[in-house]
């Protein structure tokens, strides 16, 4: 199944300046972020930081990954 970017809430890309975050191609690419990537995609997609099983977690939910 083809793979495409979710825009954050903002309509701007997460892949692009000046985000630049990694690709979100696999759950391993989630799983291996940092938490400041995390904290940023969380921020775009609109939901509030917390640790990192929540990040993840919210981040799959909101690309439809969950």
């Amino acid at each position: 199944m083809p793979l495409y970017v979710i825009p954050f809430r903002d309509g701007s890309l997460p892949t692009q300046p000046p985000h630049s975050l990694p690709a979100l191609s696999n759950f391993d690419v989630i799983e291996n972020l940092n938490a400041g990537q995390l904290r940023e995609y969380c921020t775009g997609y609109g939901y509030p930081a917390g640790n990192p099983a929540q990040m993840r977690a919210r981040i799959k939910t909101a690309i439809g990954k969950d």
